[in-house]
């Protein structure tokens, strides 16, 4: 599917914020801050090398499932800054090596139950993927549904974060693909205190009644087989996704925001991520490409990210 180019650049969607949203998402912190983060925090000795060590990270998430990362940290010897990376459902993590000249720590997060099983990426797209992870919690209670739970696996990402002494917990910056982009923002959102600057790469669930009508996922695939099975059960996922849609927060984000977009992409199609960059009012940059004729796109777009990360960290010298 081709997107135009005009019909996203001019789309300006209606915020309609449910109006205890900062409430519901207390209660959901607190719930969380129930839970110990139990955090560990192994080096992988096979994986270290020169001025980098690389490190397998566990800790407890909100309903004590054990969750995983791989941080990559350079040997300085003081408190580093850090960019959190979350990937795309049914994806895994992109790691893009750097040298330890770079002064930045990569924390990838792996999402929830996506520690086995093959990548949507490298199966063919009529296949169907075994795993249901959306479907299997269900949308109709805001509440404990997988989205739910992975937005608040992100707050734990932090919690994980500022109990390393090596890393810098007021020097964190966000990147987040499909799925992630919109863990992200929602991360920067409670915690603007923390996250510094915001790298989108082609952010899932953004605008999501828009994304939903637009988006050739797995994952919108799930999500609208939940969205429209009947009058009742819609209305109820309707109200569960209000709670989830990145566009509440679009306009209270005060940190620096990059969003990369395809015209191409039917996964994680562009005018949901439109809708939301034109909300942005803070300094905001869009990286658009009208293709994905480039072979390594994946990794040309995280360098792009990490480029952007490192100019407004101050970390280009």
């Amino acid at each position: 599917m081709q997107f135009s180019f005009d019909e996203c650049f001019q789309v300006f969607p209606e915020l309609d914020t449910p109006p205890d949203l900062d409430q519901f998402w207390e209660e959901s912190r607190n719930e969380l801050m129930k839970v110990p983060v139990n955090a560990q925090l192994r080096i992988q000795l096979k994986k270290s090398f020169g001025r980098e060590n690389s490190y397998d990270a566990s800790f407890d998430g909100i309903d004590h499932s054990r969750l995983q990362a791989i941080v990559s940290m350079p040997k300085l010897g003081a408190k580093i800054p850090v960019v959190i990376v979350f990937h795309d459902y049914l994806d895994e993590p992109l790691i893009a090596r750097q040298s330890g000249a770079q002064k930045i720590a990569q924390f990838h997060f792996m999402l929830r139950d996506h520690q086995t099983g093959k990548s949507v990426t490298t199966v063919d797209p009529d296949e169907t993927d075994p795993r249901h992870l959306i479907q299997d919690t269900g949308l109709q209670e805001a509440r404990h549904n997988y989205l739910w739970q992975c937005y608040l696996d992100a707050m734990r990402c932090l919690d994980f974060i500022r109990l390393q002494k090596g890393l810098a917990s007021d020097q964190i910056a966000v990147i987040g693909h499909g799925l992630g982009g919109a863990m992200a923002v929602f991360l920067a959102s409670q915690q603007p205190q923390s996250i510094r600057v915001i790298a989108l790469e082609r952010p899932a669930l953004m605008w999501y009644e828009q994304w939903l009508k637009d988006a050739q996922s797995p994952m919108a695939r799930e999500t609208n087989l939940l969205y429209r099975p009947g009058k009742g059960v819609s209305r109820k996922v309707r109200n569960s996704l209000a709670y989830l849609d990145p566009l509440n927060w679009s306009e209270k984000l005060e940190m620096p925001v990059l969003l990369q977009a395809s015209m191409d992409d039917a996964q994680n199609p562009p005018r949901p991520g439109f809708g939301f960059f034109n909300h942005l009012r803070c300094s905001k940059d869009m990286q658009v490409y009208l293709t994905d004729e480039t072979r390594n796109w994946q990794m040309e777009q995280r360098l792009k990210s990490l480029e952007f990360i490192r100019e407004h960290l101050d970390l280009t010298q």
